[in-house]
């Protein structure tokens, strides 16, 4: 297993995420859509397999999934900083 380097993430963050630790989020809040503006963006190949792969089994686009999953990941940055 190799290891993963969170660089841009803030100290707090890049220690949760190099520990495993999962965030707090339902299938139902990664399948939700709302407005979106097109980018473009590098994505590790086994995280775009997930969710390529997860989103197939909902019926959703994979893209709905990542947005969704850094929704969830900005809410527990943000919680985090109010504490």
């Amino acid at each position: 297993m190799k290891e993963v380097v969170y660089t841009n993430a803030p100290p707090e963050i890049e220690k949760e995420m190099s520990e495993g630790r999962i965030l707090d989020i339902s299938l139902d809040d990664l399948v939700k859509q709302s407005r979106k503006e097109r980018i473009t963006i590098m994505i590790d190949r086994e995280n775009l397999d997930f969710f390529r792969t997860l989103a197939k089994t909902q019926g959703v686009p994979y893209q709905t999934m990542i947005n969704n999953s850094l929704t969830a990941t900005r809410f527990a940055i943000e919680k985090q900083a109010v504490q």
